[in-house]
């Protein structure tokens, strides 16, 4: 998949486009927390493809992609956060937590932000985000974005939030979700 992850940012990119985002979990590797690359508290903006030996293969392709092409690039992971080696991660437990979050890279293959999904639907395997945050950035072309994942479409935190807090009136949703009767009808519900 991540092969064709590039080829669909060049193919974005030559009709010029400004920004490709890409579904939830479609990009299945699990990435540990170390190797996304987040700003955090220091506000730093790392390059992955700058830096290949710091980081995993597909943030560093993706990277690369992003910054070749120069165009915003928005994909989903599964990221593994190991609380024994997570230094400036909150961590309640010395354990393995796994999230399903978005990564967002600017036209420079930085990573300019993070989301880790809250509101879990059926995924076991994974956890919500630890301290529940909102997915925002701002791009070169004029429009600050949120974004969030798929369920949580449903929820006051972080759909409502993200909009009011911030007077949002574009969003990204990376979403792998199909309709469930009786309620659960995607395209009703996105819509």
């Amino acid at each position: 998949a991540l092969k064709e992850y590039v080829q669909y940012i060049k193919n974005a990119a030559e009709q010029n486009a400004d920004i490709i985002v890409f579904p939830e979990m479609t990009l299945v590797r699990k990435l540990e927390v170390m190797k996304v690359p987040f700003h955090g508290l220091l506000r730093e903006y790392p390059i992955p493809a700058l830096h290949p030996e710091l980081y995993d293969e597909p943030i560093v392709a993706i990277s690369k992609a992003a910054r070749d092409n120069k165009i915003y690039v928005v994909i989903n992971v599964q990221e593994e956060m190991d609380c024994n080696n997570a230094p400036g991660e909150f961590c309640p437990k010395k354990k393995l937590y796994i999230f399903n979050s978005n990564v967002v890279f600017d036209r420079n293959g930085a990573v300019i932000d993070r989301y880790r999904k809250i509101n879990l639907f059926g995924e076991w395997t994974r956890n919500p985000a630890l301290k529940p945050e909102l997915g925002l950035f701002d791009t070169d072309f004029g429009v600050r974005f949120g974004h969030f994942i798929c369920f949580d479409l449903m929820f006051q935190l972080p759909a409502v939030q993200v909009v009011e807090k911030n007077n949002i009136t574009t969003i990204i949703l990376s979403t792998m979700w199909f309709s469930e009767m009786p309620y659960l009808t995607a395209v009703q519900i996105q819509e």
